[in-house]
């Protein structure tokens, strides 16, 4: 009976493989999320400023996740409406910009495709 076997070795460590690609997607993910932050600022209704100024991006632990919120009062009826209000969205329109367009992007910058 013959036997064939092919053992391949390796200089990098996987660790270190592995560390840096997490490293690029948390970098990834950051852009992406202030890129949302940026859209949803610009998208974002205009009286007093109050609105705009307080869209904020909240990185959270772990690290691969972050939030981007308005804590103005009066946001959700800016973005859903009320039964007095006409909806003014802007979150998720510049959401839904921002993944169409600037991911693909980002995927690129970050070679993630």
């Amino acid at each position: 009976m013959t036997e064939i076997k092919f053992e391949i070795k390796t200089d990098f460590n996987k660790e270190q493989v592995i560390q840096k690609q997490i490293s690029k997607l948390k970098l990834f993910l950051f852009d992406v999320m202030t890129t949302v932050q940026k859209e949803s600022r610009i998208r974002a209704p205009v009286d007093t400023g109050f609105l705009r100024a307080n869209i904020k991006l909240y990185p959270m632990k772990p690290a691969l996740k972050s939030v981007v919120q308005s804590r103005a009062k009066y946001s959700s009826a800016q973005e859903y409406g009320t039964g007095k209000m006409k909806s003014q969205p802007y979150m998720r329109p510049a959401l839904r910009k921002v993944m169409r367009v600037d991911v693909p992007k980002l995927k690129k910058q970050y070679k993630l495709d």
